[in-house]
């Protein structure tokens, strides 16, 4: 059972990592959102255990230089806040809110959240986890 649920969590964190950096790296113009669907369904099809960046520095649609650059300040830009929007854990608004609690109270975001009831303390937990996992993942 161990096993499977470690497959599954670690196929989810391939695959959320590879959104967003798919994205960043889309937003950067280092690659176009035509190269990332390539890239990320032959990543499907072939079950590659090359990451997307790899696998598009494999494919001719970036060079090692520009994907190193762009895991380092990537790396550095993933953020509680767009993860629990990306997961539907939580609104814009709320989160416009707990940054302006934040900013009143000086804590952090985490605690932000739970002080306004947009989360419990176990989702924060829990995304702080794949927070740090992701990092883990880009490093």
């Amino acid at each position: 059972m161990y096993e499977t649920s470690q497959h599954v969590r670690e196929s989810f964190l391939q695959e959320i990592g590879a959104g967003f950096f798919g994205e960043y790296l889309i937003s950067q113009g280092l690659v176009t959102r035509e190269q990332l669907d390539e890239g990320l369904e032959a990543q499907k099809k072939l079950k590659s255990h090359l990451k997307i960046g790899e696998l598009l520095v494999q494919r001719g649609a970036l060079n090692s230089t520009q994907l190193m650059a762009a895991l380092k300040d990537y790396k550095l830009g993933i953020r509680l806040g767009e993860l629990l929007i990306h997961q539907g854990d939580l609104g814009f608004i709320q989160l416009l809110e707990a940054l302006d609690y934040q900013q009143m109270k000086g804590c952090q975001l985490g605690e932000a959240l739970i002080g306004l009831g947009h989360c419990t303390p176990e989702l924060i937990d829990e995304v702080l986890l794949l927070q740090r996992s992701l990092q883990e993942a880009l490093s």
